[in-house]
């Protein structure tokens, strides 16, 4: 089995990722840390205005082939945690276990000043009026619909009023009911998910990657690109000049 996580900007999606591959022994592929190294290459930082400057000039090219690779890697693939904000609503197989996450306007704006992020609540609103408007043009796909959501996952999490814990504990417990999942593994887990949650504000997101990259179970943005070059070559044509380039020095320094 396999597991998706999307979610809405700021929603927490990368922390549940985090979290539950870190618990199942997954391992873990995150669009937006490939994006934002794609961003900081091109402009010096990672910033909120440098994503949304990102998007607004490369975007498209950056959906295409991400959501292409996101399910060739998910069909040749086992105990893969892939987070992705619209690749849930393009999975259709039966091996995959698709979660969303979202948040109310207020309590994502309010994460963006607590947790002192590299953007503005203003850049928040901006990016999810460019990712609107986008995937509108781009799929006919408005991440915000939620009738589009309840149609397209197994699970839906509106974290607005949950703990860390209690949200992994919500994931748990719904993959414990779900028939594809063993359920003893399970069971343990949900007893460690306080613990859990102590570490992540002690240690902070780092931590978990880090020990996922200990044990080899993060997928390297060198090894996406390597992939990228060569299964998805004839997608990478049309690419402008600065970001193969990008893409190249990385692969180079594999």
């Amino acid at each position: 089995m396999n597991i998706i996580v999307s979610g809405w900007p700021a929603a927490g999606s990368t922390t549940l990722a985090l979290m539950l591959a870190y618990s199942l022994g997954y391992s873990y592929l995150y669009g937006g840390s490939i994006m934002k190294q794609l961003a900081e290459a091109l402009y010096g930082d990672s910033s909120g205005e440098s994503l949304l400057r990102f998007e607004e000039e490369f975007g498209s090219y950056f959906d295409h082939i991400w959501d292409e690779y996101a399910l060739w890697k998910l069909q040749r693939s086992d105990k893969l945690l892939l987070e992705g904000k619209v690749t849930g609503f393009f999975a259709d197989d039966e091996k995959i276990y698709e979660i969303m996450v979202v948040a109310s306007p207020d309590v994502r704006m309010a994460r963006v000043n607590r947790d002192k992020r590299l953007y503005s609540v203003e850049t928040l609103r901006k990016r999810d009026e460019e990712l609107k408007s986008r995937w509108l043009a781009e799929y006919g796909l408005d991440i915000f619909n939620p009738l589009l959501i309840q149609e397209s996952f197994d699970l839906i999490i509106d974290n607005s009023r949950l703990s860390i814990a209690e949200e992994v504990d919500t994931v748990l417990q719904n993959l414990e009911e779900d028939y594809r999942f063993p359920k003893d593994d399970l069971t343990s887990l949900r007893d460690k998910t306080k613990e859990l949650e102590n570490i992540f504000w002690k240690e902070g997101k780092q931590h978990f990657v880090s020990i996922l990259q200990q044990k080899q179970l993060l997928i390297e943005t060198k090894d996406v690109f390597a992939d990228w070059r060569k299964h998805f070559a004839a997608r990478l044509q049309s690419w402008p000049q600065e970001l193969l380039q990008i893409i190249d020095t990385k692969v180079a320094a594999k």
